[in-house]
């Protein structure tokens, strides 16, 4: 189905010094060219544009990266694209084409059941049942067997037939089974991952998964039937911010872009310490979690069972954790809006006892290891970009009981571009105290050049120091039990 050529050359970080290049292309036809970050390389086009070399420019060359910080990605590389046109249309046309003559066939017998069965549901429920169809009934995997098939779905009986597909298969099955419930879906092309580079050529190598674009109530929502869990009108993370093609009924093929997603309340914490002997606490917990951290939860279950995934809750609720107890519901392929556990435990080590007096510091978990980890990046002179994950809003409310502590109202509030965070605390007429903490993640991704600026270094200093401003000295109500003699 496809009559042009389109070749990826890479310059990967290695540890391997370059000292002589010379890489030959040759086609026949024309060959047009797009590069990015190519300014240590020589290019020259040859013989009526049909050959293409590319040489070093002054030797050697080495580009490697050590010693990254967790969640590091280089993004931007020496690249260069090769192909036979860079029209878009000329590149995916008859792709389309036989998309849209797959489509155009009658929907096999249990698909056609279930389009049935929901024609009564709004276009938000039918798109969940279809989704919910393929995922109970669908094995995700590719059939290479007898041919190549490139970009070509197999028919929809064949699909039924045989009870999996791979990306490109269910993809065109959820589009048919959609349009059959009159709902507007079209396949689309995508590069999917934690991120896409820049789009050089529209060739047939720039995308490496197959989607489906629906219209649901007058909002686009992208559709990846591959995926083990589903969040309705929400697209997941390895889509968000890049460019997506996307095919028309009468096989025109468009470039659209899809956005980040915005940074909703996705973590609501409500904790109460309750400080009892010496060091420990017991501790209740109430967390209401949406969108990518639920999703994950619910990944993490099928991958590693409930049991396992509750232990490494419980380890992440306190420093030293005992008898910690979860009660949640199962989590399933699609998610609710919100979903709610609660959690009882003993915190062994809520308070650091120094000389005859216990502290409450909360410097050393979760809240504040990004800043440390940002203080490391710009202290080993990292390079790579940072990725933080999907923009949400995490709440924290906090009260601490059981201790008199002594400490003036505390109040911080950060702007920047990349974070906001506001944190509050006060003492309570009850003798308990609260704090409240809420952190707004603004961006998915932050760049060597942000992290190593001023107003960066100003937001990490602003950050340590408002944590460190909750160091609380407590004074136990419940005596400590005498020391036998």
């Amino acid at each position: 189905m496809i009559s042009g050529f389109h070749y990826i050359y890479n310059e990967y970080p290695s540890p391997q010094r370059i000292d002589r290049l010379n890489v030959k292309f040759t086609a026949e036809r024309p060959i047009v060219w797009r590069g990015e970050r190519m300014e240590n390389f020589n290019i020259t086009h040859k013989k009526d544009k049909k050959e293409l070399v590319i040489t070093l420019k002054k030797p050697p060359y080495y580009l490697n990266y050590v010693n990254e910080a967790n969640g590091s990605y280089v993004r931007q590389i020496p690249r260069i694209e090769l192909a036979s046109s860079l029209d878009l249309q000329d590149n995916f046309g008859s792709i389309a084409k036989r998309y849209n003559e797959i489509l155009a066939a009658k929907l096999p017998p249990l698909s056609a059941e279930v389009v049935s069965n929901i024609k009564e549901k709004t276009p938000e429920q039918k798109v969940t049942a279809v989704m919910q169809h393929i995922y109970d009934n669908y094995r995700y995997l590719g059939d290479w067997r007898g041919s190549e098939r490139g970009y070509i779905p197999f028919s929809l009986s064949e699909i039924e037939e045989h009870g999996y597909g791979d990306c490109k298969d269910l993809a065109i099955l959820l589009t048919a089974m959609l349009k059959a419930s009159e709902i507007k879906a079209q396949p689309a092309w995508i590069k999917r991952g934690v991120f896409a580079p820049t789009l050089l050529i529209p060739g047939i190598k720039a995308p490496n998964h197959a989607i489906v674009r629906a219209e649901v109530n007058g909002k686009t929502w992208w559709l990846d039937p591959t995926n083990p869990v589903f969040t309705p009108g929400r697209t997941m993370s390895d889509l968000q911010e890049r460019w997506v093609f996307v095919a028309d009924e009468t096989g025109q093929v468009k470039q659209e872009t899809i956005s980040a997603e915005t940074p909703d309340v996705n973590q609501k914490v409500v904790r109460e310490e309750r400080f009892s002997d010496g060091t420990k606490a017991q501790v209740e917990l109430n967390l209401e979690l949406a969108n990518d951290p639920l999703m994950q939860l619910s990944k993490d279950d099928q991958h590693y069972g409930k049991f396992s995934v509750d232990k490494e809750l419980c380890s992440q609720f306190a420093k030293e954790s005992q008898d910690c107890e979860i009660k949640r519901a199962e989590t399933a392929f699609v998610m609710p809006e919100h979903y709610k556990m609660t959690a009882t435990l003993t915190d062994l080590a809520a308070l650091q006892k120094v000389s005859d007096q216990y502290i409450y510091h909360r410097s050393s978990d979760k809240l504040t290891a990004i800043w440390k980890m940002f203080s490391a990046y710009r202290r080993e002179g990292n390079l790579a970009d940072v990725f933080i994950g999907d923009p949400q809003t995490i709440l924290l409310e906090t009260t601490l009981r059981g201790g008199n502590i002594n400490k003036q109202p505390l109040h911080c509030e950060i702007r920047s571009p990349w974070f906001d965070i506001d944190m509050k605390s006060e003492p309570s007429k009850d003798d308990s105290y609260h704090y409240s903490y809420k952190k707004v993640e603004k961006v998915r991704w932050l760049t060597h050049d942000e992290i190593n600026s001023g107003e960066f270094k100003d937001l990490i200093d602003k950050s340590v120091d408002c944590f460190e401003k909750l160091r609380l000295n407590v004074q136990l109500t419940k005596k400590e039990p005498a020391k036998k003699a």
